[in-house]
């Protein structure tokens, strides 16, 4: 087959010392999808196994271009650092890029139906077009193209080959020969071999191998272009119909002949041929469609291609050329009806599996992380890894997990780090704190803040939090959680020290409170003229009022209190004498 090959080096995975390994094949594959008629998704497509992470490109026109690509993509070429499409729709444009970035510089439109292009040199090429029947002459430094009408140029070309300043048209039975100085026709064979199917070259004789038939029976012939273009005698492939997609290689001709490969061996000959290998890939006339079979003349592996009725993204299998195992059945993403294909494969060795990911991100996470294990590539596939180590982390701190990745090949590892971090104030739970108040013996409850890791924390203190003396006092409460970081906050505490005549004698004599039960208001009544302070406690020994009075008496509202039994403490301001008095509440 006609065409390049992407150029790529070897790459042997490192194994350590006496360590198993084995053998793998990957592969780069370049392939033409034709796209649906009338709808601009045809497109060249890159598909690598070789590369690390594996490599599925989207249309390269279209991505480059920022377009959804080109209407009926017929064939692709390279030249030097240009390209070339074909588009076969309305319009019949010949499309000419920068490579390998796609990008596009110019066009030819309307040309008459491009079939094939030919790469004659870095700077030129040759389109057959087939309305009406030309050969176009393409100049890559200025952008100019020529005709080459002549009356042995009938149709279009199911084949183009250049070599030593020639191109070589198969046209029906014949092989039109055209000199690339000239732009003339210089020779027109006839191989006897009826429709040629398609050409293909041996650059090792200069010679050109044709494929079509004798008598309904496919035959091949070889044309000696060193020695003026002899033809040489047919070989008949006994029993063999409809051979085509014609491939040399190694003193070997490739044919299909339907879903079946066949190849024949020119130094020692064999005939009828059989098949050697058998496509699985389904499809009738979109199996192989246009020229979807690509030979790695290096390696001798193969792809063939199916089109898929252009429904969908096309499939290809990769075929090992010796011991004709598939290597991948692969789908080339966004690539509607391949129609061309080149292949290229690779020797790779296994080691101990290959992280996927060549140095691990580190992680950093507010209070706790689950860490999940990273993969790696083995011979069989996808190696995920394991650890000794806590994957399960809620404490503040930096860690490293050490993963290892196992397989029949042996153990590869990394490290990954880990940072758990808590650099979050907690929040107190009131933005600022009540003034503590109430009787002696008081003792202040510890208030309490929500920190994002912690939770609910409890306030401390340095301060003392219970109080037998009256008066002011403040207490510098802290938050610390964890991880050391603190927030303070100051509560102001009142404290009073008055009786709740509950443990205590009484020393002032001769009151007396009425009515009890009180509704509205009660009266305090006395026979000593003074100044006295009154404190009206709750069961819970909270005082609830406090009322000062000058003289013998006095009535205090309780209206506003709840029903309930109270103590009242009565004491004198000057002698400091007191008395307390049980009084119930009835409203």
């Amino acid at each position: 087959m006609k065409k390049h090959v992407f150029s790529a080096t070897l790459i042997l995975l490192g194994v350590a010392s006496g360590q198993a390994q084995s053998t793998y094949k990957s592969y780069e594959i370049q392939a033409v999808g034709e796209g649906n008629f009338g709808t601009p998704n045809g497109d060249v497509f890159f598909r690598s196994t070789h590369a690390n992470p594996h490599v599925m490109s989207t249309g390269l026109y279209g991505t480059a271009n920022n377009v959804q690509g080109i209407d009926v993509v017929q064939d692709f070429e390279i030249t030097g650092n240009k390209a070339i499409l074909l588009s076969n729709s309305a319009g019949f444009k010949i499309r000419i890029v920068d490579y390998p970035s796609f990008t596009y510089v110019s066009e030819f439109a309307n040309v008459g139906s491009p079939q094939y292009v030919v790469k004659a040199s870095s700077t030129t090429a040759f389109v057959s077009c087939s309305n009406p029947a030309t050969v176009q002459r393409i100049d890559l430094v200025n952008n100019t193209m020529t005709p080459i009408t002549d009356a042995a140029i009938t149709g279009s070309a199911t084949t183009m080959i250049a070599t030593g300043g020639y191109i070589y048209l198969s046209l029906g039975a014949n092989v039109v020969k055209i000199d690339t100085l000239t732009n003339l026709v210089s020779n027109t064979l006839n191989p006897q071999i009826g429709s040629i199917k398609n050409l293909d070259f041996d650059p090792a004789t200069s010679a050109i191998w044709a494929i079509g038939s004798v008598s309904g029976t496919s035959a091949a012939i070889r044309i000696d272009v060193a020695n003026e273009d002899a033809l040489g005698t047919p070989i008949v492939f006994t029993g063999v119909s409809n051979g085509r997609l014609l491939r040399y290689n190694d003193e070997k001709l490739y044919f299909w002949s339907g879903k079946n490969l066949h190849i024949y061996d020119i130094q020692t000959p064999v005939l009828p041929t059989t098949s050697v290998y058998l496509s699985a890939l389904s499809g009738s006339w979109d199996f192989a469609y246009g020229r979807s079979f690509a030979l790695d003349k290096t390696s001798g592996d193969f792809a063939i291609a199916t089109a898929a009725g252009f429904a969908a993204s096309s499939v290809v299998e990769v075929v090992d050329g010796t011991t004709f195992a598939i290597i991948r059945t692969d789908t080339i993403t966004g690539a509607r009806g391949i129609n061309e294909l080149t292949l290229k494969t690779f020797v790779e060795v296994w080691g101990a599996p290959t992280p996927n990911v060549a140095e691990l991100a580190t992680i950093t996470e507010q209070c706790s992380a689950t860490v999940t294990a990273p993969t790696a590539t083995g011979e069989n596939g996808t190696v995920t890894g394991t650890t000794t180590d806590e994957t399960e982390l809620d404490e503040p701190g930096t860690y490293t997990i050490t993963w290892s990745y196992t397989d029949d090949n042996g153990t590869s590892t990394q490290e990954q780090t880990v940072i758990i971090a808590d650099d979050t104030d907690p929040v107190p739970a009131v933005a600022e704190l009540p003034i503590a108040t109430g009787n002696c013996p008081l003792v202040v409850t510890a208030p309490t803040a929500t920190d994002n890791c912690s939770g609910t924390l409890t306030a401390t203190t340095e301060d003392p939090t219970t109080y037998a003396e009256a008066g002011s006092y403040n207490i510098a409460w802290i938050y610390t959680d964890a991880s050391g970081n603190t927030v303070s906050q100051i509560q102001a505490v009142e404290v009073t020290c008055t009786s709740t005549g509950l443990n205590e004698m009484n020393t002032l004599t001769g009151l007396q409170i009425y009515p009890n039960p009180a509704t509205a208001v009660f009266t305090i009544s006395g026979s000593e003229n003074g100044t006295y302070t009154v404190v009206l406690f709750n069961q819970l020994g909270q005082a609830v009022k406090n009322v000062s009075f000058t003289g013998t008496e006095t009535e205090i509202e309780v209206q506003d209190l709840p029903n309930g039994l109270y103590h009242v403490n009565v004491q004198n301001s000057a002698t400091q004498a007191f008395a307390t008095y049980k009084l119930t509440i009835v409203h």
